[in-house]
């Protein structure tokens, strides 16, 4: 969907007259593992919960007929939780993970 200037409704964000693209994912993952050898303290089995959520803006820079030149920027986010814990209750499964990119990219 192309994000429009609220300030002017005619014009693009970014760049004027140039569409900006937005895209937002959400992925999850729930596992439960069988293994005896991945208990919870209290002897239950591992259980791990993961969520990643990612966000990309693109915007095409320079368009001809031959190719096109698009710059793409991208934030994703991860949450990974277990309901395994150490004896002084920290969690080695549980973490949370940034990761912000850009790319140009030519499309011929």
């Amino acid at each position: 969907m192309p994000l429009v200037n609220p300030h002017h409704p005619d014009r693009f964000l970014l760049l004027p007259n140039k569409p900006l693209w937005l895209e937002f994912m959400y992925e999850w993952e729930y596992a439960r593992f069988d293994n005896d050898s991945l208990f919870d303290r209290r002897g239950r089995n591992r259980r791990d919960h993961t969520s990643l959520f990612g966000l990309t803006l693109s915007q095409v820079l320079l368009r001809n007929r031959q190719r096109d030149l698009v710059l793409h920027v991208i934030a994703r986010y991860m949450d990974a939780d277990s309901n395994v814990r150490f004896a002084d209750g920290s969690n080695p499964f549980t973490f949370d993970k940034f990761v912000l990119s850009q790319s140009l990219r030519h499309s011929c």
